[in-house]
């Protein structure tokens, strides 16, 4: 995205990992994604609003 002068407008996470939770790795690039204005396509069982990592964070 840093690279491209077209920006997608979508973000379609398409991972399935067996405990159905995000890693701390995966996090940063949706959050990156959203900061870039994308829309996030997620449909793991995990909301991002629940992310209490995002939410120390961001205090």
């Amino acid at each position: 995205m840093f690279y491209s002068e077209q920006k997608p407008d979508n973000f379609i996470l398409g991972i399935a990992p067996a405990d159905a939770f995000l890693q701390l790795t995966e996090r940063e690039v949706i959050i990156q994604a959203m900061k870039f204005g994308m829309n996030i396509i997620n449909t793991l069982q995990e909301f991002l609003t629940d992310d209490k990592a995002r939410s120390i964070k961001n205090k």
